[in-house]
């Protein structure tokens, strides 16, 4: 567009105002351009369909002149059934130039029709969101079962060890790991539902695994100093028999 040229000594209000006053004007100019295009658009359109309507209306008037030499025939020799065919084929260029959709209905059947495609594009990405959120909760489940699984191997070999401290360990370890598991579920659904910060997602995982796993050998460290002075009881006793 044209260079804007700022005078020499205006204050900062009067050179922001001049500023603006210049820009205001480039938006109105635009505002017009655009205006002028839409009109030249619709003046497009208008000489199409006037196009359309004039060709329909040629060949209805040709229809009409070969009525007229049809019926100068009748008066020689009357012919009922070709005229009533010409008669029916009028009625159908008439009814055609009637139910003739405007252009506005035309541009709206097209924005109905992108606005349709969109909502399908939405949908399906949609889709393909929800199979993937699927697909890491079945994965997420089965590492809950598997870990399940050896946290319960743990528990049974801790019953047949003579040393209690390391299968309350054992315990701890596979309930951790399964609270973490859960905590990682929690992680995931949100992750894909809420789309909260990743700081606070993973404060919920974290809490979730607290919360889900009980963490027993953290809570009831007792159990460690008993099964430490068990053993160290059974070694003492030991000693005193050999001795």
């Amino acid at each position: 567009g044209t260079p804007t040229f700022i005078p020499v000594g205006l204050t900062p209000t009067e050179h922001t105002h001049l500023l603006w006053t210049h820009a205001s004007k480039r938006l109105q100019r635009s505002k017009q351009q655009l205006k002028e295009k839409d009109e030249e658009i619709i003046a497009l359109k208008a000489q199409q369909n006037t196009q359309e309507v004039a060709n329909l209306q040629q060949q209805l008037q040709a229809k009409d002149d070969e009525i007229k030499d049809l019926q100068e025939q009748l008066n020689n020799q009357p012919d009922a059934t070709l005229l009533k065919a010409k008669d029916d084929e009028i009625k159908d260029l008439q009814e055609q130039l009637n139910n003739r959709p405007s252009a506005a209905q035309l541009q709206a059947k097209d924005e109905e029709i992108t606005q349709l495609k969109a909502q399908v594009q939405q949908l399906q990405a949609k889709n393909a969101e929800v199979v993937e959120l699927n697909k890491q909760l079945e994965e997420s489940k089965s590492l809950v079962d598997k870990l399940q699984k050896e946290k319960q191997t743990l528990e049974d070999k801790s019953k047949t060890t003579e040393q209690p401290k390391q299968g309350n360990g054992a315990k701890y370890t596979a309930t951790v790991g399964v609270g973490l598991a859960a905590g990682l579920i929690a992680f995931t659904a949100l992750e894909h539902t809420v789309r909260l910060e990743m700081l606070v997602i993973i404060g919920i995982a974290v809490t979730s695994a607290l919360v889900a796993g009980g963490i027993t050998y953290a809570v009831l460290p007792s159990t460690q100093v008993d099964g430490a002075k068990e053993q160290e009881v059974n070694e003492m006793g030991k000693r005193s028999n050999k001795g």
